[in-house]
C-alpha cells in the first residue's frame, strides 16, 4: 500500500459494509478520542442513510496520529470501497490554496495585495479599482460566472481560451457593486487570481501550486484534477435522483474549474495541509494573519455585516450556532458553538468537501463525499461533535 498510510489510524470498508455501524468500525477507533468516535459515526451514518455513496473522514487531534477512514463506495459500478487512499475532488476548498499562492507571491515581492489589477490585466473592467485583496476576500463586485446565467457552451469556451481573463471579463459583466463596498462570493474572482498566479510566477497554476504549496506541505495525492488523468484510487462522483436518499446516478463533468475549485485530494493530505498552513510552514505569520483576518469593506464594516443581495432578494442569516461570520482570504472565519473555527466548504458536481481548523480545540477535521451535497445533512452534527456544542 502507499507509504502515506503508515502514519494513519484508519480503515476502508466496502459496499457490503455500508451499514457501517458494526464491529469493524468500533475496533478501528477503539481507544480514540471520543470526538473521533462521534465524528466517525456521523460519517458512517451518511452512507448508511443513503445521503452519500461514500465518505472519507480525517481527524487530527494535537499530539496524536491522525485518524483516517473510508466508508461506502468509491465506485458503485465496480464495488470499489472508499479507503484512506481514495482520491476525491475538493471543489472550493481549492480557494485557500489559491489564496496562499497569492500571499506567497506577495511575500516574494511580485505584487502588493492592495495594488489595482490594471497593472497585470490592462483594460480589464474596473481594473484601476479592483485589487488582489478584494478578489481574495470576495469584495471586488466581480459577478460570479457560476450563478450568473453562463451559457451552456461557455465552460468549453472557457477551457479553450488561452487568455481566460478576457473571457471572464466578457462573461462576468456587469459588476454586482462598486469594488470594496460589499461582500458577495465570486468564483470569477478566484478564476482571475489563478490567471494572476500564472502571470506572476511564469508557471501554470498547477505547477506553481504543486511546487510552492503541495510539496512543502508533504501532500502526496493532491493535484489539479483533469478528466483525462489516470489517477489510482480516484472515486467516481454521484448525484441523487430527485434528492431521494440512496437513488444514486452518475454525475458527469461539467466545466473544468481551476483556481476556484479544481483540486483533487484525500482527507489525509488535507490534514497535512492544515498542519503546514497553521504551523507557518507555508506562509509567514504576517501573511497567515492576513489570510485569516476578517476582511472589511470600505466603510469599515466586517464583510459578515456587508453581504450584497440583488434587489428583491434576502441574503439570509447564518444558523443560530454560528456567530461572527466573516471571510478572510480563501477561508471562512467565525465562531461555531462559541468556538473559533477557520474553514471552507466545497461543492461541485458529484462531490462535497469540508475542511475545518478548530483553533480553540487543537483539532482539524476533513470530510470528503462523492455525492452532490453528501455532507450537508450532518453539517451541524459534525460541528457539535468536534466542538462539544449542545446536542
Amino acid at each position: 500500500m502507499r507509504a502515506a498510510r503508515r502514519d494513519v489510524l484508519g480503515m476502508g470498508l466496502g459496499a457490503s459494509a455500508m451499514a457501517l455501524a458494526g464491529e469493524a468500525a468500533a475496533v478501528a477507533i477503539a481507544g480514540a478520542d471520543p470526538r473521533i468516535k462521534a465524528l466517525a459515526a456521523l460519517a458512517a451514518g451518511l452512507v448508511r442513510d443513503g445521503h452519500s455513496a461514500g465518505v472519507q473522514i480525517g481527524v487530527a487531534v494535537e499530539g496524536r496520529k491522525p485518524f483516517v477512514a473510508g466508508y461506502g463506495s468509491a465506485n458503485l459500478e465496480t464495488g470499489t470501497p472508499v479507503s484512506p487512499g481514495s482520491v476525491l475532488r475538493i471543489a472550493s476548498c481549492t480557494k485557500q490554496f489559491t489564496a496562499a499562492a497569492i500571499l506567497l507571491l506577495a511575500e516574494r515581492g511580485k505584487l502588493a495585495l492592495d495594488q489595482p489589477i490594471e497593472a497585470f490585466f490592462p483594460g480589464f473592467p474596473k481594473g484601476d479599482q479592483v485589487t488582489a485583496h478584494q478578489l481574495l476576500t470576495h469584495t471586488s463586485g466581480l459577478h460570479d460566472y457560476v450563478y450568473g446565467g453562463m451559457p451552456a457552451d461557455a465552460a468549453g469556451e472557457w477551457q479553450r481560451d488561452p487568455d481566460r481573463h478576457r473571457f471572464l471579463a466578457k462573461m462576468a459583466q456587469p459588476f454586482d457593486f462598486e469594488p470594496g463596498t460589499y461582500w458577495s462570493y465570486s468564483n470569477s474572482g478566484y478564476a482571475l487570481l489563478g490567471e494572476l498566479i500564472e502571470k506572476l510566477s511564469g508557471k501554470s497554476y498547477a505547477q506553481f501550486v504543486h511546487a510552492s504549496l503541495i510539496e512543502p506541505a508533504g501532500m502526496e495525492f493532491t493535484a489539479l484534477d483533469e478528466p483525462g488523468d489516470v489517477v489510482p484510487g480516484r472515486a467516481a462522483g454521484y448525484s441523487l435522483d430527485a434528492d431521494r436518499p440512496g437513488a444514486f446516478r452518475n454525475a458527469f463533468w461539467g466545466g473544468l474549474p481551476i483556481a476556484e475549485g479544481g483540486l483533487r485530494s484525500t482527507t489525509l493530505d488535507l490534514l497535512r495541509w492544515n498542519a503546514a498552513l497553521f504551523g507557518e510552514r507555508i506562509l509567514s505569520r504576517a501573511s497567515l494573519d492576513r489570510m485569516t483576518a476578517p476582511a472589511r469593506v470600505k466603510d469599515g464594516r466586517p464583510v459578515g455585516e456587508a453581504h450584497f443581495a440583488p434587489p428583491g432578494q434576502n441574503p439570509g442569516k447564518p444558523p443560530a450556532f454560528v456567530s461572527e461570520p466573516n471571510y478572510g482570504c480563501g477561508l471562512e472565519v467565525c465562531r461555531m458553538f462559541g468556538r473559533r473555527v477557520i474553514w471552507h466548504s466545497g461543492g461541485i458536481r458529484g462531490f462535497n468537501a469540508l475542511l475545518f481548523h478548530f483553533a480553540d480545540d487543537g483539532l482539524d477535521l476533513a470530510l470528503l463525499s462523492n455525492t452532490d451535497n453528501g455532507l450537508v445533512t450532518a453539517f451541524e452534527a459534525f460541528l457539535r461533535a468536534a466542538t462539544g456544542g449542545p446536542r
